[in-house]
């Protein structure tokens, strides 16, 4: 994965990130995340992501990627 993108990008990203947190949300990190740019910084990124879906997108990804070849940190099955 890291080879796909120039050096630098998910690091500049993430500078982006906590200063779009800090400007946005003064009271600290929301509680829900928009999952099309992987936050490594949640805690319960499960529940950010997905809510109360990731039991049955767990059971999906089982049954539709067993080898898991789309997997990454925080993906779902990946807990």
């Amino acid at each position: 994965m890291g080879g796909l993108r120039p050096p630098g990008v998910a690091d500049t990203n993430l500078r982006w990130l906590d200063r779009f947190y800090g400007d946005i949300f003064a009271e600290g990190t929301p509680e829900h995340s928009y999952q099309n740019f992987p936050d490594p910084t949640l805690k319960n990124w499960q529940d950010a992501y997905y809510g109360t879906n990731c039991p049955r997108l767990v059971q999906v990804k089982r049954k539709y990627d067993p080898t898991g070849f789309f997997s990454y940190q925080q993906a779902i099955g990946t807990r």
